[in-house]
């Protein structure tokens, strides 16, 4: 059976916002502080419920059409012309990646940089970030 876009499991997601005290950081939340190797695994680590966003990161991929990305080209996207610092920051320092990826989803919102899926509206970067958990395998988030 194929799971759907569960609303309980999204707005578990998006409790991570509360803990954070910051509007709108939706499924966004820091999970760990330590580094974490490289840029894949230390934006992964920034989603509050890996599951949560897995489920959204499903139905993002589904929305994006055949032309799948890989989570290396997700990272990719994500980090833009900011990728070295990014990469930088995911090798020794992860909260100031976190902080960079809630700025960018929070300036998403400011600029309507939307993402929209059954219903719901993400900012280009949270969209991104779920569908990057979504094509790693369980054991890598």
């Amino acid at each position: 059976m194929k799971r759907g876009l569960d609303r309980r499991a999204l707005l578990r997601g998006i409790g991570g916002a509360a803990a954070l005290g910051s509007v709108g950081s939706g499924l966004l939340g820091l999970v760990g502080c330590g580094p974490s190797g490289d840029l894949e695994t230390g934006l992964a680590a920034c989603v509050a419920d890996a599951e949560a966003a897995r489920v959204v990161g499903a139905e993002v991929l589904v929305a994006l059409g055949p032309s799948l990305p890989t989570a290396a080209e997700l990272a990719q996207r994500l980090a833009g012309a900011a990728r070295a610092e990014w990469e930088d920051r995911a090798s020794t320092d992860r909260a100031r990646l976190f902080e960079a990826v809630l700025a960018q989803h929070l300036a998403d919102f400011d600029a309507g940089r939307l993402f929209g899926v059954r219903g719901w509206l993400l900012s280009q970067t949270e969209a991104q970030l779920c569908a990057l958990v979504a094509r790693r395998r369980p054991a890598e988030v």
